[in-house]
């Protein structure tokens, strides 16, 4: 139960609500911090190849049509698309006078892996519509 006072106190309120007095103003909010900055974007792996810039051009291109990264390339699945982008990049390294060994080293790969990558690539044949 309420006491006297505490009861009087309240229908004075109500009284001023009432009669439309305004309440006091409210503090100002107190200042919220900014959320900190996004990370910096993944640095770009294709960027830190020793290849010239047109040889990263291409194989940026190559990445791009397959919607894969560098990580697929050197990375261990078996994928039918992934194999098939990783033979193109065989290829393009290849015909960009790279050595069965040093592609082997650009991929992760033993050079014997990228000798029977190239020699798949040279037996594809077009779909025939």
């Amino acid at each position: 139960m309420m006491g006297l006072e505490q009861q009087r106190a309240h229908y004075r309120a109500v009284r001023a609500r009432i009669a439309g007095t305004r309440p006091a103003p409210l503090p100002p909010a107190p200042r919220q911090a900014l959320p900190p900055d996004p990370p910096p974007p993944p640095p770009d792996p294709v960027a830190r190849l020793p290849v010239s810039d047109r040889t990263r051009q291409s194989l940026r291109h190559v990445l791009t049509a397959y919607g894969a990264t560098w990580d697929d390339v050197t990375g261990p699945a078996h994928h039918a698309r992934t194999v098939t982008m990783r033979r193109a990049v065989y290829w393009l390294l290849h015909c960009n006078g790279f050595s069965l060994s040093r592609i082997g080293a650009l991929t992760h790969r033993d050079h014997t892996s990228i000798l029977h990558g190239l020699k798949k690539v040279n037996s594809w044949t077009p779909k025939q519509s």
